[in-house]
């Protein structure tokens, strides 16, 4: 077991969507797997992690110094430290603090960042459907439905959301990393309009000028979701591509549906990268190169890696980075790099 020590007094429900995700579901959802694999203990000394109850932006925010005090009496105690980055872009501490955190650079955040799959709900419920493998084809085929669009609003949109971020991060009201410019709506446009212009590559694309067609109703985003994931359903590849952070939402929607998400890699690292073998269940590309890559994946996958690699990927979802069972997943890597032996699951 990995014993934890927090703040308990953050443990409220005005806290309630700012606490640390593990917190959440031992705390607040009261999972009893979870709760042997992490229990709370009263002493930090006793304690194995030291976890900061809220994000760290929550923290910065209010102004207040209970983070920075938290997570020096941990340091002094030599006590592992666990904090929570909730923004797209997130936020860099040392080498020191573990941060779990959606996102980053890979080549710019530390070895010992956790990146944290997004939370994304199982859609066959949702399409009324069970969970079918897609027949490898001649020509790959690959679909998409979201927000890629080129226009001169789109532009303004995008350097607004930049100076947006700027702002914020300069007053300290939404605090993040610094990150270079990047269109992520206009850049989806130009890949996917290339790979349609191309014609190796069957496409099934659905283009949307504002994220989930501007749904304001429950009917409305029910529908939407509902376009998305039948997109997805009918084609074994789905094109992933970051968003605002370094990381893309519809990549893990894709492992949940069992299809092969095509990643155009932005320097991105994946969840638990000790334990998965991500070449096995997706195919990173470069952006200059994504259509040649695509082609040359496709070609040298036999048939029944084809159907078994879908397979694998919706138990990889369900075993590994659905909700709950990511963290089973963190405590495996946190014992077995501390040399013990993982007693769960």
């Amino acid at each position: 077991m990995i014993r934890l020590f927090t703040d308990a007094a953050y443990l409220t429900e005005s806290h309630r969507r700012f606490v640390f995700p593990l917190l959440f579901h031992t705390w607040y959802k009261k999972d009893d797997a979870l709760r042997g694999l992490y229990p709370l203990v009263d002493d930090p000394v006793e304690a194995d992690v030291h976890v900061l109850p809220v994000s760290a932006e929550y923290y910065i925010s209010t102004r207040s110094t209970e983070m920075d005090q938290f997570i020096n009496r941990a340091l002094s105690l030599r006590k592992d430290v666990w904090v929570y980055s909730s923004g797209d872009l997130g936020i860099s501490f040392g080498n020191e603090v573990t941060v779990f955190r959606f996102g980053g650079f890979s080549s710019k955040i530390p070895s010992n960042t956790v990146i944290l799959p997004a939370h994304t709900v199982d859609p066959y419920p949702l399409l009324d459907a069970d969970f079918t493998t897609l027949e490898k084809e001649d020509s790959p085929k690959i679909a998409f439905t979201g927000n890629a669009d080129a226009g001169v609003r789109k532009w303004v949109t995008e350097y607004y959301i930049q100076l947006f971020y700027a702002w914020h991060r300069l007053t300290k009201k939404l605090p993040s990393d610094r990150q270079p410019f990047f269109p992520s709506g206009i850049v989806r446009h130009r890949l996917l309009t290339g790979i349609q212009r191309d014609g190796r590559i069957k496409t099934d694309f659905v283009f949307r000028k504002t994220y989930r067609a501007g749904a304001r109703t429950d009917e409305e985003r029910r529908r939407t979701q509902l376009e998305f994931y039948h997109n997805m359903y009918g084609s074994p590849y789905t094109f992933c591509m970051r968003g605002n952070g370094n990381f893309s939402v519809r990549f893990y929607e894709a492992l949940a549906m069992g299809r092969i998400p095509v990643l155009v890699d932005t320097d991105v690292r994946l969840p638990l990268e000790s334990l998965i073998r991500w070449e096995r269940h997706c195919v990173r590309v470069t952006a200059k190169n994504l259509i040649e890559e695509l082609l040359d994946f496709h070609h040298r996958i036999s048939p029944e890696a084809f159907r078994l690699m879908q397979e694998e990927n919706r138990r990889l979802w369900l075993d590994k980075l659905c909700d709950i069972r990511f963290f089973h997943s963190v405590y495996t890597d946190f014992m077995t790099k501390q040399g013990q032996t993982p007693h769960h699951v």
